[in-house]
């Protein structure tokens, strides 16, 4: 666990975080979008906003968000590529917490539906182990067209019981007991 536990980080981090990666950098400079949007109370507002939001929509009432180096680098991120708003904190503060929130928000609810999947699927073994083949050709067509294709001469029905019904409609192969006495009729088409 020593390498999670490097990448967790408190909320007074994150200008911290900001002012190593960028200014010292000399990438940008501070300015007073930067000292609102990084500073500790804007953070645990963005902490507290996304697990409101996970909550509500996920119904679970125990979420907690652990900050992480890859969240620092999402708000740098927002930060740098809005810098139209480094002299406007009023309308720049609460259009990047709102498009942070939404950003790690989206990325959370993911991993969450990842983590659920991967725990009935392999820990639980809840999955289906084959998985069953989609409609035939005939049925996808409801307004008559009949696509000219090449698959199936090459491919063949996967399950040998469905093998005989799949050379009489698919391959219109009229091929009673082995392949080998099969009589192939390509179907006609009339001459131009």
């Amino acid at each position: 666990m020593s390498c999670l536990s490097n990448n967790l980080i408190e909320p007074h981090q994150v200008a911290q975080g900001f002012n190593n990666q960028m200014i010292k950098g000399n990438v940008t400079q501070n300015t007073p979008l930067t000292r609102a949007f990084f500073s500790t109370q804007n953070v645990e507002y963005i902490r507290s906003e996304i697990e409101r939001r996970l909550r509500q929509h996920t119904g679970e009432s125990n979420i907690k968000l652990v900050l992480t180096e890859e969240f620092l680098q999402t708000m740098v991120d927002f930060a740098f590529r809005n810098q139209q708003y480094a002299y406007n904190p009023e309308k720049g503060l609460p259009r990047m917490n709102e498009w942070v929130i939404n950003h790690e928000g989206e990325i959370i609810l993911l991993s969450m539906r990842k983590k659920k999947q991967y725990e009935r699927w392999i820990l639980n073994g809840d999955r289906m182990r084959v998985f069953p083949y989609g409609l035939g050709d005939r049925t996808l067509h409801a307004k008559g067209e009949n696509p000219q294709t090449q698959s199936p001469y090459l491919l063949n029905h996967p399950w040998k019981s469905q093998y005989q019904k799949y050379l009489d409609e698919v391959l219109m192969v009229n091929c009673p007991t082995r392949p080998s006495q099969c009589n192939v009729n390509p179907p006609k088409y009339p001459n131009p």
